[in-house]
């Protein structure tokens, strides 16, 4: 006889429950393992083939954000983006806390506490170098990227913010051919609000003494009441 959990049973017995135990035991980590591997296969399936990075829900190019019916897209990750993994870091995302500061003084964008609450991309997801390279702003692959990261806002007939000629020309290019990677959206009676501005960075600001966060904070406020205000540098 063998004590097992203060009852006493055959040996061949308490043997036979031992090994179903183990048996059950197995099966359970087979699952998790399975479940982890999924999970891993996940990632690899998101791997950029632009930049070659794993995209989740952030990189140094994109900011899933908490709700993606306001997208504010950008022109490409620099050296700070990179170094911390994440968008707009660094004086331009600064510039862009405060020019948000200037729209919630306005009743816009409240819902909005800081800048990673918003979707955020970027015109090209890979170096800086290649932010001047229009030919790989508009390639098939970039754009199909760019629309995936924005399909939700699309989907929701919600806004997207256009920071410089950099991310006009992209979400221009993506308007223009998103009939082909996309079918389902009528691109002819698109809902979404694109509005333009100036982008914010410290070196902009610096050389175009007329752009300032107060001007860009009234050029977003202009494009939600429905004026077309062309993208600058």
């Amino acid at each position: 006889m063998f004590d097992f959990l203060g009852r006493r049973i055959p040996l061949e017995r308490a043997l036979f429950v031992r090994f179903f135990l183990l048996l059950k035991a197995k099966n359970q980590y087979k699952k998790i393992l399975t479940i982890k591997n999924k999970n891993i296969m996940s990632k690899l399936n998101s791997i950029c083939n632009i930049c070659g990075k794993v995209h989740l829900n952030v990189c140094q190019h994109y900011n899933e954000g908490k709700n993606p019916y306001v997208a504010l897209v950008f022109s490409c990750p620099g050296e700070e983006e990179k170094k911390h993994g994440r968008p707009i870091w660094g004086q331009t995302g600064a510039n862009f806390e405060q020019i948000l500061g200037v729209l919630h003084s306005n009743n816009i964008f409240k819902w909005y506490f800081q800048k990673y609450d918003f979707r955020i991309t970027n015109a090209y997801c890979a170096d800086s170098t290649s932010e001047w390279d229009n030919n790989a702003i508009i390639s098939p692959d970039n754009i199909e990227r760019l629309f995936e990261e924005l399909e939700n806002t699309i989907n929701r007939e919600g806004i997207i913010i256009c920071f410089g000629k950099k991310a006009e020309l992209a979400i221009d290019e993506m308007c223009s051919k998103m009939g082909t990677f996309a079918p389902h959206i009528d691109v002819e009676n698109l809902k979404s609000k694109i509005i333009r501005t100036k982008h914010p960075s410290p070196t902009n600001l610096a050389m175009h003494k007329e752009t300032t966060i107060d001007s860009i904070a009234q050029d977003i406020r202009d494009g939600l009441k429905g004026k077309t205000i062309p993208a600058k540098l």
